[in-house]
C-alpha cells in the first residue's frame, strides 16, 4: 500500500472540497497542553462530512467527541502511538469505511446547520423566558 501525504497551499472552496474527498485517513492532532484539552478543531466536522475515518490524540473533547461518534480512532500522545494507529486503520479499510460512514450519519443527523439551528433557537427562547420571568 502507497502513502501519499498532501500538503496544499489555501484553496477556495470547491478545490478545498475537491482535495478533502481525496484523502482516506484524515488526523486531528493535538499535545496535550491545558487548552487543548477544551479544543474542538472545527475541521473534525468537514472530515466527518466527507465520510472518511479520524485519527484523533486521545485528550480532552476531541478524543471523547471521536470515540463517541465512533467515526475513527484515538490514540495517546506520542509518535510511535500514532504511527500504530495509522497502520491500524490503514490495514482495514473496511473497518474504515464502517468509522467513515458513521461520520457522515452524525454529520446530518447531529451537526447538520439545520440541526444545530433549532438547537440554538430552543436555548434564545429559553434565556427570553427566563428574562420575562424577572422582567
Amino acid at each position: 500500500m502507497q502513502h501519499l501525504f498532501l500538503y496544499t497551499d489555501w484553496l477556495d472552496d470547491e478545490s478545498f472540497w475537491l482535495h478533502m474527498s481525496a484523502c482516506d485517513i484524515f488526523l486531528a492532532l493535538l499535545d496535550d497542553t491545558p487548552l487543548s484539552r477544551y479544543c474542538f478543531p472545527s475541521k473534525v466536522v468537514n472530515y466527518m462530512a466527507i465520510g472518511r475515518p479520524i485519527i484523533a490524540t486521545d485528550i480532552g473533547d476531541i478524543g471523547a467527541f471521536v470515540r463517541d461518534y465512533a467515526c475513527g480512532i484515538t490514540y495517546p500522545v506520542g509518535g510511535a502511538n500514532l504511527a500504530q494507529a495509522i497502520q491500524a486503520l490503514a490495514s482495514d479499510p473496511e473497518g474504515a469505511r464502517r468509522m467513515g460512514e458513521r461520520g457522515k450519519e452524525a454529520v446530518s443527523r447531529d451537526l447538520s446547520w439545520e440541526v444545530l439551528g433549532e438547537k440554538i433557537e430552543k436555548v434564545y427562547y429559553q434565556v427570553l423566558d427566563t428574562k420575562k420571568q424577572f422582567a
